[in-house]
């Protein structure tokens, strides 16, 4: 399976590899904009993370 990335002028998307992302991850959901624009409603529990 190959990977497909997303380059733009202002954007790089990538999917997420889980244990290089996690951390990241969870601290987004701490982030009150990234919340907004992706619905989430509370921060996830590192344990729940550590589980993916």
């Amino acid at each position: 399976m190959s990977i497909k990335y997303i380059e733009g002028k202002k954007v790089y998307l990538r999917p997420y590899e889980t244990e290089k992302d996690k951390e990241m991850l969870y601290r987004a959901t701490f982030i009150e904009e990234s919340n907004l624009f992706t619905g989430t409603t509370k921060p996830f529990m590192r344990k729940k993370l550590n589980n993916m």
